[in-house]
């Protein structure tokens, strides 16, 4: 019998290389404080985010194709400029507890404006008539970064225009039917992120 046979190595032992998930650390995962999301209405190619029980101070002006998000401050306290007249557009709104990444893209836009919110809540809510939907969330009064990042404006224009076209085309056909409630082709396509942060005071010169 040879000298190794039936006989263990001393001081040698077995290592488990073996890895397992457990052993990984795991990198914290970022959330908003608070948030909210739905289909906001636009009117005359705008919606708006109000700060509706602050007193009317500035309203924002109205934005163009170089400025599509503008900032004032009370009840008309930002407006966003939509591809869409008339429509739907799907919004994140969200609060955040402090500056977070930019979100991965690709954006058709993106703007960062700081503003002066009164509280307690803000709300999304359409142009003219102020029709608010499901974007609301408290928000205590301070000075906030507001991030706006969009995507689908191409795609939800496209859409609107090809119903448009299709529309002429059957007018006659179904002139006198009653309109079917559901939404229409270009609505919730284009889709807006609004992220809030509050803004870090600025350091103290002695």
């Amino acid at each position: 019998m040879g000298a190794a046979e039936g006989r263990s190595c001393p001081g040698r032992q077995e290592v488990d290389a073996t890895v397992t998930d457990a052993s990984i650390p795991s990198l914290p995962v970022l959330r908003p404080r608070i948030a909210a999301s739905g289909l906001v209405f636009v009117e005359r190619h705008l919606f708006r985010l109000s700060d509706p029980e602050a007193p009317a101070l500035r309203r924002a002006p109205l934005p163009a194709a170089d400025s599509p998000v503008t900032t004032g401050a009370g009840p008309d306290l930002v407006l966003f400029s939509s591809v869409l007249e008339d429509g739907l557009v799907h919004a994140d709104l969200e609060l955040w507890e402090h500056p977070v990444p930019e979100p991965s893209g690709p954006w058709d836009l993106t703007a960062l404006r700081e503003l002066e919110i009164a509280g307690p809540h803000i709300v999304l809510a359409s142009f003219v008539s102020g029709l608010v939907g499901d974007c609301v969330i408290p928000v205590p009064a301070g000075i906030y970064t507001l991030r706006a990042c969009c995507r689908g404006r191409a795609a939800a224009h496209a859409a609107f225009l090809t119903w448009l076209d299709a529309e002429e085309e059957e007018e006659e056909a179904e002139e006198g039917a009653e309109p079917a409630a559901e939404l229409g082709p270009s609505d919730g396509i284009e889709r807006w992120l609004l992220q809030l942060w509050p803004t870090p005071p600025a350091p103290t010169i002695t």
